[in-house]
């Protein structure tokens, strides 16, 4: 027929093709073209776009089952040697039994206490040390006035002589003030002597 359009002619002008329905393909790209929908990860997989979780709190992996310092779920990093040996209720317990060791053997049970606990634990070293600078002080204190009233009486032929019996009631504050500080440290405070001189630091 004579209008058929013969082969290998163009089409006529104005003349363009039907549409095509949509590719069903469309959107169906794989994780590694990067353009696939909001829900589809990086390249590689990963974690959905939006976790705050992904790659852990801040980075640096998934820190929901981290611990302390990173060495697990309830663990706590190690002390330092040597430092706080002692339990809490053990550091209390014997540092109350310096203050009391104090009250019956002065200077020596403290001196013992100290050397042995100063290094167990921050409060058993404070106030181990706190006994031992209160009765080498008390202990200053009796030689002082012992010396110090000897002279006078040797001066006054002997008047001054009654000033003598006044040194030995320096055990009596000693006492009173051993017994608040063991009281003290039983509760887990730190008790201060009064009128010490701190010779050991």
């Amino acid at each position: 027929m004579s209008d058929q359009q013969p082969r290998g002619e163009q089409p006529p002008t104005g003349w363009s093709p039907p549409p095509q329905p949509p590719s069903s393909s469309a959107g169906s790209e794989g994780p590694g073209t990067g353009s696939g929908d909001a829900s589809t990860g990086p390249r590689g997989g990963g974690a959905p776009q939006g976790d705050p979780f992904a790659g852990g709190l801040y980075g640096g992996g998934d820190q929901r089952s981290a611990g302390t310092y990173g060495s697990g779920y309830g663990q706590q990093a190690p002390r330092p040697a040597g430092t706080d040996d002692l339990r809490p209720a053990d550091q209390r317990m014997w540092a109350t039994l310096t203050h009391v060791a104090g009250i019956v053997v002065p200077v020596l049970g403290p001196l013992v206490a100290y050397l042995v606990l100063k290094d167990r634990g921050l409060f058993v070293q404070d106030q181990t040390k706190e006994a031992l600078n209160a009765h080498i002080s008390l202990a200053l204190y009796f030689v002082g006035l012992y010396i110090a009233f000897g002279i006078l009486s040797l001066i006054t032929l002997g008047l001054f002589s009654p000033l003598l019996a006044l040194p030995p009631l320096l055990w009596f504050p000693l006492v009173l003030f051993g017994i608040l500080a063991a009281v003290a440290s039983n509760r887990g405070e730190r008790y201060r002597y009064p009128l010490v001189v701190r010779f050991v630091r």
